[in-house]
């Protein structure tokens, strides 16, 4: 991660607007109101269509065209948004509310321009609105979502979504969230799962976790029912698969709980609340407990 820009000595943000014909530019729009005020936003996508989302929140902006993902030399002007358009699709036009391939390859350029942009120092992180994804597969894109366009851009085979509650939202310690599956359908999932899967998953999450100021991560493993199988009953994954995840940890955790255990273990009563991550064993775009 690379340190915050010198020049503005405030994080550097690049907001990507998404899918132009969904509800991405707006949400970019309404967030400037507020991430001005603590970063220096430059805002990834169509200029025309971030001045319409601009006129349609009633943000008195104006919008300035970029050709650099780099920061402004000297004090920007606060009544401009910098919006830095790295792609040669022209989605200007897209009507709202429908699937449109240019929308999606568009996204993609976006996406690779901006984590070039933020494996160079020129911003510190990214903020993704939606994409469609039935768009990408219009556009002849084979990835499915943005942790694998990602994953693509940053040359990395280890990744993983995770859905974070810092300390001050989910005391004491805060909450995350990671998956073992992703962007597949619930039928597939169980033929997905692998024990070298999750263990790798484990190790990841615990890295990440370290890095943010966690030495000690509690990490439960979530069962794949929410029986837990009830030893077989109900299916052998967790037996067979699951439980013996944690094993197989490169650097073992001594105060992560036995696996797997009912998702309502780890997300509510005494264990959810000490647990600093979580980890589910099923695909879900659940963001609450």
């Amino acid at each position: 991660m690379p340190e915050p820009s010198a020049l503005s000595r405030r994080p550097r943000l690049a907001l990507l607007m998404g899918d132009v014909a969904g509800v991405g530019p707006e949400v970019v729009a309404r967030a400037l109101e507020t991430c001005r005020r603590g970063s220096d936003p430059l805002v990834v996508g169509h200029p025309g269509v971030l001045a319409r989302a601009l006129n349609l929140v009633g943000l008195d902006l104006a919008v300035h065209t970029v050709d650099s993902p780099e920061p402004i030399v000297g004090d920007p002007d606060p009544s401009r948004i910098a919006c830095w358009n790295p792609t040669s699709t022209d989605v200007g036009d897209v009507p709202t509310a429908t699937v449109d391939a240019r929308c999606g390859r568009a996204v993609v350029d976006w996406i690779d321009s901006s984590a070039a942009a933020a494996l160079q120092g020129h911003v510190d992180a990214l903020v993704t609105a939606p994409l469609n994804k039935a768009a990408l597969a219009a556009a002849g894109v084979d990835v499915p979502g943005h942790t694998e366009l990602l994953a693509r851009a940053c040359h990395s085979d280890s990744v993983a979504m995770m859905l974070y509650l810092p300390p001050a939202i989910s005391p004491p310690h805060g909450l995350g969230v990671a998956h073992v599956t992703l962007h597949t359908s619930i039928a597939s999932v169980p033929g997905l799962l692998s024990t070298g899967s999750i263990s790798e998953r484990i190790d990841l999450i615990d890295g990440f976790l370290r890095q943010i100021g966690c030495p000690d991560p509690r990490i439960g493993i979530c069962a794949l029912n929410p029986h837990a199988g009830e030893d077989g009953l109900f299916g052998d994954e967790e037996r067979t698969l699951i439980a013996p995840g944690p094993s197989r940890r490169r650097s073992p955790v001594e105060s992560t709980p036995g696996a797997p255990c009912p998702p309502t273990r780890c997300f509510g009563g005494p264990s959810g609340a000490n647990s600093m991550g979580s980890w589910r064993c099923i695909t879900t775009r659940a963001t609450s407990p």
